[in-house]
Order: C-alpha cells, then sequence, then structure tokens
C-alpha cells in the first residue's frame, strides 16, 4: 500500500503536486454505507478533504461561481431588506419596538455581510479558475464564514437526502416542509467546494505503530493528538 509523503500514516491512490493527494478516508455520516472508506483530495497543508473532482472540473465551477455569487449575494440583499420590513410592520403594530429594533439590528448587520463577502467571494472564485484546488479551500472557508459557520451538513439538500432515507414513504412536498422546520438549515450555492472534513475525523491512527517523527509532525502541523497515550 503506498502512503502520503507528508503524512505517512495516511493511504495515498495518487499524488498530484507536493501540496495535494487523492486519499481513502472514512465516509461522512450522511453518506450511505458508513464505516467503508471513501477517496477525498487532500491538501498536505492543513489536512482538510474535499470531493475527488478533477481539476478542470473545479476550474468551471469557480467560473460558473463568478456571476454565481453576485445573484446569490443580491438575492441575500433583498431577503434580508424585506425581512426588516416585514419585522418592522409586525412588532411595531404590536407595540414590541424593542424586539422590532434587535431583529432590524440584526438583519441590517447581514445586510452589511453580503456587501462584504460577495465581491471577495467572486475574485476568490476567479482565484479558483486558475489555482483550482488551492481557490477551492478558500472559497469553502469563505462561505462557511459567510453562513455563520452552520456547516454544509446542514444544507437543505443534505437534509432532504437524509429525510428520504429515513422516511421513504414520506411525500415530496411533507419531506421539504420537514427540511424547512431545521434549526439552523442552509443553502449552499457550490455545496462541493465545502471541506469533507479532515484527517483526524476520517482516519484511525494507531499511535503504537507511528515513528516519533510522524507523531511530532502530526501534532506541531495538524494538532492532532492521539486520543490515548502510547505505551
Amino acid at each position: 500500500m503506498t502512503y502520503c509523503s507528508v503524512l505517512p500514516i495516511v493511504p495515498c491512490v495518487q499524488s498530484y503536486d507536493d501540496k495535494w493527494c487523492l486519499v481513502w478516508g472514512k465516509k461522512t455520516y450522511h453518506d450511505s454505507g458508513i464505516g467503508k472508506l471513501k477517496s477525498y483530495t487532500m491538501s498536505t497543508i492543513s489536512a482538510r478533504l474535499f470531493k475527488p473532482e478533477k481539476s478542470e472540473d473545479i476550474s468551471t465551477i469557480s467560473f460558473a461561481m463568478i456571476p454565481g455569487y453576485a445573484l446569490f449575494g443580491v438575492a441575500s440583499i433583498v431577503f434580508h431588506a424585506l425581512r426588516i420590513l416585514y419585522d418592522l410592520i409586525v412588532n411595531l403594530k404590536d407595540g414590541r419596538v424593542g424586539d422590532a429594533l434587535d431583529i432590524v439590528a440584526d438583519d441590517i448587520f447581514n445586510i452589511i455581510r453580503d456587501v462584504c463577502y460577495t465581491p471577495l467571494l467572486m475574485l476568490v472564485a476567479l482565484y479558483g479558475v486558475i489555482f483550482s484546488r488551492e481557490g477551492r479551500e478558500l472559497m469553502g472557508i469563505l462561505d462557511l464564514s459567510w453562513h455563520h459557520g452552520v456547516t454544509y451538513e446542514n444544507d437543505i439538500r443534505n437534509v432532504l437526502e437524509k429525510l428520504t432515507d429515513e422516511h421513504k414513504d414520506m411525500s415530496v412536498w411533507n419531506l421539504y416542509w420537514t427540511a424547512l422546520k431545521t434549526d439552523k438549515l442552509v443553502f449552499y450555492l457550490p455545496w462541493c467546494m465545502q471541506s469533507r472534513g479532515n484527517v483526524k475525523e476520517k482516519f484511525e491512527i494507531d499511535w503504537e505503530l507511528t515513528p516519533k517523527r510522524t507523531q511530532e509532525l502530526l501534532l506541531e502541523k495538524f494538532n492532532l493528538a492521539p486520543l490515548a497515550t502510547p505505551r
């Protein structure tokens, strides 16, 4: 078996360069066949894992995200502006001035975030057209921050997939209605750009068989400490 040259404990399928390689890891919770292995593209710098897509496919998606983020940002600004208007009418009508001001302040802050994140992510998408994998990682980090740190696992598409598996007899409309009531539900425009976890989450490390230098590297570079002190 071949192992990653930077992280010798990670089974490596193919090395793209000194920054990226194709590795095997455990599937995430919403994938079928939990416990089986799945391939990921791994950053040897950050140890983040991503879907194993071709570089040219990532560049194509990044190119589409330039106008995509522009439209998404405008839609988000309009949504928050309409919500400000609605909340003002409802709360002021009922005499809840304090509640109205709190909600309006939150939405004004979200509009400011939209104005800042939209052009920034458009620039990162342009960067991703040229440097596909590096751009995808940066895009995923910024998009996660834009969504207040709520991960892609709470994306409506993931939630619907999980609900469909659990409630095979439920109608499409009931599935959507149930999904919309999920706490912290989000929608990632390019959800394939989001990290699928990291080495610590996907790999079971046998620390007793891991060379001391590799242990030091895992601790220093990736903050991966053993779950129990090796004998």
